[in-house]
């Protein structure tokens, strides 16, 4: 019993101890980098920037010539969404610009006719509309409306708008 206790006051608790910091170091560091790595597997902007989007107006325009370098903040939504977060988003986009923030909203469905009605009794200028079966492989986030906080063209946060 005595040779325990010495045995585990000397090097061998050291030793002991340094390598649970380093394994806890190793595993923080993969949390942090693993984080990173989920914020852009959600969309991506490569491709997203090359798609053409259209405003209440008809006019089709490249999404990369609407966003800015910096940092730019972009509400995704579908009609079919609650309409209560709808407009809760389109709130947070609207106090956005007002503070001076290069900020969109980007609706997400098939039907322009449809979604020009609804756009219609919006009071936001910049919604614009992508075609659903355009993004189906650009856009995966399991929920919307989501608003995305981007710095030249990395996602650096997103927030779900319940």
């Amino acid at each position: 019993m005595i040779k325990a206790k010495k045995l585990f006051r000397g090097p061998f608790l050291e030793l002991i101890i340094i390598a649970l910091l380093l394994a806890n170091a190793f595993l923080l560091a993969r949390i942090h980098f693993d984080k990173n790595r989920q914020k852009n597997k959600f969309i991506d902007f490569n491709i997203l920037e090359g798609i053409k989007i259209s405003s209440p107006e008809g006019e089709e325009t490249f999404l990369s010539s609407i966003l800015k370098t910096g940092e730019n903040y972009i509400l995704f939504f579908k009609l079919t969404d609650c309409p209560a977060c709808i407009y809760k988003g389109l709130n947070e986009i609207k106090q956005l610009e007002f503070s001076g923030k290069q900020a969109l909203a980007i609706t997400i469905h098939d039907w322009i006719d449809e979604w020009k009605a609804w756009v219609k009794n919006s009071e936001i200028g910049k919604i614009y509309l992508l075609k659903r079966s355009e993004v189906e492989d650009i856009i995966n986030f399991p929920y919307t409306p989501v608003l995305i906080k981007m710095k030249n063209g990395t996602v650096k946060s997103y927030k779900y708008i319940t």
